[in-house]
Parts: structure tokens; sequence; C-alpha cells
């Protein structure tokens, strides 16, 4: 009984450290989650986040979609109503400035022009008056040497005096008249100009409104023009974006149809209020057009990320990618 004593102690002192082995262990266990999770960045970002720079974009956000439009356009009317003899283009005809594009029926204000230069011309009512006052004024003179002498009487030096100066007045009426007569003719070959319809820039007519012979009312439409270079291209630029655009920057406008190479655009505006709603500024851009290859009305995009060096020029790379990011607007 006494030998067996030291076995049974062995046996509850193993347990006993087998017990508070599994405490330990278990406590061990407990805490290791918490100490293994990463330790989070000044910016909550996990540890193992790469981190991008504020203000990065790629190449899809900065392309701003738009379209392209005339730099131009006007619908030229007759002011005073008068009948169509015909037209002198058709449409898609190219004209340039001050090409005559419709005759209109002038046949009577040109008769009113001309009478209107014949009196503005003509000098012989100021002869007249002029050679009229001459005469008094040489007849108050003889008839004022006269009078020295009691040659002649008070009413008749009264009378040439006042003949003297009425001859005067009308000598100045005249003169008056004549300055008239000039304005007039002004004013008469400024109408019949009206009746005379030509084009007020270069561009291109794009719809002609009535047919010859018809009789059109004051003011009433007979073609409309259109300036194509350049074309002008008008966006609505994020906020985040228009921070770095200027009046004379030059950036890519990519059509979405990848037959059109890229060309460079010109910043020609930028506004200065945002709309509040979608947190946008409008921008607009001149696009060259000399070859006249592109078209208004066509989709574009414009890389507003970086703009075009002065020895750049813009390239068609990413038009695929741009495309598919204007066509999803």
């Amino acid at each position: 009984m006494h030998q067996n004593r030291p076995r049974h102690a062995g046996q509850h002192s193993s347990q006993a450290i087998a017990l508070t082995l599994t405490l330990l262990c278990g406590t061990l266990l407990s805490g290791k989650p918490a100490a293994a999770q990463p330790t989070a960045g000044a910016d909550n970002q996990p540890a193992n986040t790469a981190r991008v720079p504020v203000g990065t974009h790629n190449q899809a956000d900065a392309a701003v979609p738009g379209f392209t439009a005339p730099a131009r356009e006007a619908t030229l009317a007759a002011v005073p109503a008068e009948r169509i003899v015909r037209y002198l283009v058709q449409e898609g005809d190219s004209v340039h400035t001050d090409d005559l594009l419709v005759e209109l029926d002038d046949g009577i204000q040109r008769q009113r022009t001309e009478i209107a230069r014949l009196a503005a011309e003509s000098t012989v009512t100021i002869d007249l008056a002029r050679v009229r006052m001459e005469q008094a004024v040489a007849e108050l003179e003889r008839l004022d040497r006269l009078s020295s002498g009691a040659m002649t009487s008070v009413k008749e030096l009264t009378d040439a005096r006042f003949a003297a100066d009425a001859a005067k007045l009308q000598y100045q009426v005249a003169l008056l008249e004549h300055q008239q007569a000039a304005r007039q003719l002004a004013l008469q070959e400024q109408t019949l100009a009206q009746l005379q319809i030509r084009a007020p820039f270069d561009g291109c007519v794009v719809e002609c409104l009535k047919e010859d012979g018809e009789t059109v009312e004051e003011r009433e439409g007979l073609l409309t023009i259109v300036q194509i270079n350049p074309l002008t291209v008008t966006v609505d630029c994020p906020l985040h974006l228009a921070r770095g655009v200027r009046v004379g920057d030059r950036f890519s406008v990519v059509p979405a149809n990848p037959l059109w190479p890229a060309r460079a655009g010109t910043v020609s505006f930028v506004n200065h209020v945002a709309d509040p709603a979608s947190q946008t500024v409008k921008v607009k851009l001149d696009v060259p057009n000399d070859d006249g290859e592109w078209i208004a009305g066509t989709r574009v995009a414009i890389e507003l990320g970086q703009p075009l060096t002065a020895e750049q020029t813009p390239i068609s790379d990413v038009t695929e990618e741009t495309s598919q990011h204007v066509q999803g607007h």
C-alpha cells in the first residue's frame, strides 16, 4: 500500500501538467486571429492594398462625349416682300463671302435708285441759288453806293438788303437739299442691296426653302448656309477635368467611327459657371476641317486628360476604347 502512493501521485501530477498545457494552448489559440490581422494604414486602407494617387484617371474617364456642329449657321431672308427670279446656287454648293445666291425682282427698286442718283449728283439747284445770291448781293452794293449821293430811296436800299439776305438763305437751302439727296441715294442703294441675297461667310448651302418664281413675304427665309471649317464641338466637361482646361489648349478629338482619324481641337470657350445639377462646365473647341471630310453632327470624344503640346499630333490609338465609352453615353 505504501509502495503504490508514489505511482498514483505521479499520475495525478502528469494529468495536472497536461490540463495546464491544454488551457495555455487554448488561450494562445483564442488570441491568434487578433494578432494575425493586418494593421490598417493612416488612411484606413489595408496594408496589402496598392494606393492610387488622387486625381488619376484612366483614358476612358478622360474622354468626354460630344458632337460636331457648324461653326456658324444662317438662314438668309428677303427684307422687303418680292418675287424670286432664280436661285443661283443649289443645295450642297460651296459658297464664298459676298457671292450672289438668290436673284430677286429688283427692277422697280433699280429705277428708284437711279432717280435718287440723278438728284444726288446734280448741282443745278446749288448753281442757280448761288447765281441769284451773287446777283442780289451785287444789287445791294450798287444801291449802297448810290445812297451816298442821295440818288436812291431808303425803301429801295431796304428792299435790296432783304433780297440779298433771302438769296443767301436760299443758297443754304440748296446745299442742304443736296445733302439730303445724297442720303436718299444711300438709302435706295441699301434697299437695292437687300434684294441681292449674298453669302455672309464662306460655307455651303444646306437647304433651299423656296422655288424660282415664288413671291416671298417680308423677312421670309430663302435658304440656309453653314460654315463647316472649322467645326465646333461643345461638351459638358466634368469639374475634375475642367480645372486644367484653358482657352487655347489643344486636345485630341476622336470620332466614334474609327474610319476617321483623330484631329486636334483648340479650346475657344470655357464657361465660368458650372451646371449645379450635373456638376459640369460647358467647353467649346474649334476643329479644323479644311478638307471638308468631317461632317457636322458626328459623335466624337475629347481626350481632356492631358493637353497636346505644339509638337504633338492627335493619335487614334484609343479609338476603340473611346468609342465604347462614348457609345455608352
